[in-house]
């Protein structure tokens, strides 16, 4: 009778265990009991490597707006984005911080960005910022399968392209419709009779390597002559053999959609070889130049043009430049602007106010107890007429998943990048973005 009695008690208790371990199960990871409300958004990024020159004060951007959310200090209202503004309002009202959980891939490291991705399933993430081309076409699958967004960096490639609904957001409509923005703004200004000629210069990159191809798919479309390619590896010391072997074809433009210290090996070599000097433009991408990378080319990067979507430092009349600023200077890190303010510590700002936005979006929509990567991903796509104080308002949807709706073209002169047009409309988007509709 008392052996009986035992396993009908062990039998109790192991089902009183089970229901135990089944309602921990169901709670998700960010709503522990009795805890503090946090919200955990990955980030792959490159404090080291070949191009973490570039990267870094992006990185230092995304640590300095989470600081700013999470009420750590303050900033005059008056220059704070009215979008950002009520972002930090909605988490201090719900009692809810940001976490960036961060791995540094170095930008060039899959197997680094494959361990991060599974890190951060297990951290319970709801969505990861990635900073490079070809981790984030190998782990789109990965995003869509475990139903965690993804904010890539620079802008879409076709392989980031889910179906029927998009897993990745871009900064910008894409590698394609970069260069077919910057080929537009040549043949608007462009007075010779003959169609202008253009080759296309990068690293042995994802992101270069679809420039490269998105320029000798479009060129004959937008009547201009392709010239060719070069490409280097993407870690080199001296590219003056491809700069002269370009330089040949006789191009009008040369496009460069290359970034790091990579870049500063190739404008250097251009100056000395005097590419520009045969009357050859030349361009750098999205993510190349900016006023970090400057410093070691010097008077080597003047005349060079650049397109983009994130303001440059001597863009003072923007309210997000101002404001980057202030953040600068009490974030976490405790830079001094306008130098240690980059165009790319903007572009990092960027990148989390938008996580910012999605989350609050989710959570008035969801709750913050049922907050899921889905229910973050549905509310990017949702994001409407979201001010970050850059000029064209954020809205993002399946059909254009991407934050920035327009590029602008800027030109280095007397060592700053001044903006030499207003905003762009991308002259070219991807098929499959419309693909099924």
């Amino acid at each position: 009778m008392k052996k009986g009695l035992k396993k009908i008690g062990l039998g109790l208790v192991a089902v009183g265990l089970s229901i135990v371990l089944l309602l921990i199960g169901a709670i998700p990871s960010h709503a522990t009991p009795g805890e503090e409300k946090v919200v955990k958004i990955g980030h792959d990024t490159a404090l080291t490597g070949p191009l973490a020159s570039t990267y870094l004060y992006g990185h230092y951007g995304t640590a300095d707006i989470i600081s700013y959310l999470n009420r750590e200090f303050d900033i005059d209202e008056a220059v704070v984005p009215k979008g950002v503004l009520a972002v930090r309002r909605f988490y201090e009202e719900e009692e809810i911080k940001l976490e960036q959980v961060w791995y540094d891939t170095t930008a060039v490291s899959m197997s680094k960005s494959l361990i991060a991705f599974k890190r951060f399933v297990v951290a319970g993430v709801v969505g990861e910022l990635i900073c490079t081309t070809t981790p984030c076409e190998v782990l789109t699958p990965s995003f869509q399968r475990e139903e965690i967004p993804a904010i890539f960096v620079i802008g879409l490639t076709p392989p980031m392209i889910t179906q029927p609904i998009r897993w990745v957001i871009s900064m910008y409509a894409g590698v394609g419709p970069e260069v077919a923005t910057f080929m537009n703004w040549i043949k608007g200004n462009w007075t010779e009779e003959r169609s202008p000629r253009i080759g296309c210069m990068g690293y042995d990159h994802a992101s270069a390597l679809e420039a490269i191809a998105a320029t000798e798919e479009l060129a004959p479309k937008m009547g201009f002559e392709y010239v060719g390619r070069e490409v280097t590896p993407t870690v080199v010391i001296d590219t003056s053999t491809e700069w002269l072997r370009m330089a040949a074809k006789n191009p009008d433009w040369i496009y460069v959609p290359t970034c790091g210290s990579t870049l500063v090996t190739m404008v250097k070599d251009a100056a000395r070889l005097e590419i520009q000097g045969r009357e050859i433009g030349l361009c750098s991408g999205a993510w190349g130049i900016d006023e970090i990378v400057m410093r070691p080319m010097g008077k080597d990067a003047e005349g060079w043009y650049v397109i983009r979507p994130h303001p440059s430092t001597v863009e003072t009349d923007v309210l997000l430049t101002r404001f980057s600023f202030e953040l600068a200077k009490k974030g976490p890190h405790h830079l001094k602007p306008p130098e240690d303010a980059p165009s790319h510590y903007r572009a990092g700002l960027v990148f989390f106010a938008t996580w910012g936005e999605a989350v609050k979006l989710a959570i008035e929509k969801v709750g913050y107890e049922n907050l899921s990567g889905r229910a973050v991903r549905d509310a990017l796509v949702s994001i409407r007429d979201y001010d970050i104080g850059v000029g064209p308002l954020i809205t993002i949807t399946e059909e254009r998943p991407y934050v920035f709706s327009g590029m602008k073209m800027y030109q280095v002169r007397e060592g700053g990048i001044w903006p030499i047009t207003d905003w762009l409309p991308y002259a070219y988007h991807y098929p499959e973005l419309t693909k099924g509709k």
